[in-house]
């Protein structure tokens, strides 16, 4: 576990210097709550979606192309949340359930990256 906590976190210094460009935009991120909406997103509302919009535009970019493991996301997620930056930046309020929000971020890349390779 350790060892992919270690690469993905090489993998999160590298990608936004590789990756300037949004693989995600927030353009994509509308399409896809439209074509997901009947999906129930895991059991968020599509308010809470909508409130942090940004936050998961910004994860789906910054986690495009790093394969996170279940054990990996939770570590991620708690650190996200005790940063209280973050927070403010994000208006992260820790009532959210961060399993459902990285499963939508997670359901966002998946989508992205089909329709990318679309484009190709």
């Amino acid at each position: 576990m350790s060892i992919n906590l270690l690469i993905s976190s090489i993998q999160l210094l590298i990608n936004p210097l590789l990756g300037l460009q949004s693989n995600v935009p927030p353009e994509y991120f509308r399409k896809f709550v439209l074509l997901e909406e009947a999906n129930n997103f895991g059991g968020l509302s599509i308010d809470e979606i909508y409130s942090h919009q940004d936050l998961i535009i910004y994860l789906a970019n910054l986690l495009y192309d790093i394969n996170l493991y279940e054990q990996d996301v939770k570590v991620f997620w708690k650190n996200l949340i005790s940063n209280k930056e973050n927070q403010e930046n994000f208006n992260i309020s820790k009532s959210i359930d961060g399993n459902k929000l990285m499963a939508v971020v997670t359901s966002l890349i998946t989508s992205a990256k089909i329709e990318n390779s679309q484009k190709d």
